[in-house]
């Protein structure tokens, strides 16, 4: 079992007051089942973002597997909230089903899931992505990796994790910085 960090359920509201992705739309996108009835995507990701798997396999009944790939206002999938909010059960759902779960965010940093799921310490969601396949190095637009993340917010345990499972320490981002000099600039002398 791994250990989590943070177990606080996250909204749209909290991602808006972040650099993770900046860019902003004001569409409002729908779906439209076989029957005809129609579906906001904020209301999709409003279920999603609630966690119950049941209401999500009820989505995808109605609307089909778009439900799954479908992009919120602010260029985010799914899968980045499940692993914001740390939904183990929701994360396996969505890999069962052949989701994407390692698409970068369409703005201006580009993380994938697994940097949102370090950002927040969920380490076991970290574990589910990495036995999926996910590369544990993996990059964004800036270079920042999984283990500059969790260095970054002080998420010890999870780069604890991160290294244990071949996290790379002596990478770089755009600005030449390390995992160990997120960890310094950010003040978490536990991750030095």
């Amino acid at each position: 079992m791994v250990a989590e960090e943070d177990s606080a359920a996250h909204t749209d509201q909290e991602a808006d007051h972040t650099p993770l992705c900046e860019e902003q739309r004001d569409v409002h996108q729908v779906l439209q089942a076989a029957d005809g009835e129609i579906i906001n995507l904020d209301d999709i990701f409003d279920i999603i973002k609630a966690g119950e798997v049941p209401g999500v396999e009820k989505l995808v009944e109605k609307f089909g597997y778009d439900v799954l790939v479908v992009r919120d206002r602010h260029g985010y999938t799914p899968a980045h909230w499940v692993a914001l909010n740390g939904n183990v059960q929701m994360m396996r759902f969505l890999i069962e089903q052949n989701a994407p779960v390692d698409l970068p965010c369409l703005g201006t940093q580009g993380p994938h899931p697994i940097h949102w799921a370090c950002r927040k310490g969920h380490a076991a969601v970290v574990q589910v992505l990495l036995q999926f396949g996910i590369a544990v190095n993996v990059a964004d637009f800036k270079g920042l990796t999984p283990l500059m993340t969790a260095c970054m917010y002080g998420r010890t345990a999870t780069a604890a994790y991160l290294l244990g499972m071949g996290a790379s320490n002596n990478l770089t981002d755009i600005n030449g910085d390390t995992a160990l000099h997120w960890a310094c600039y950010k003040g978490h002398p536990d991750l030095m």
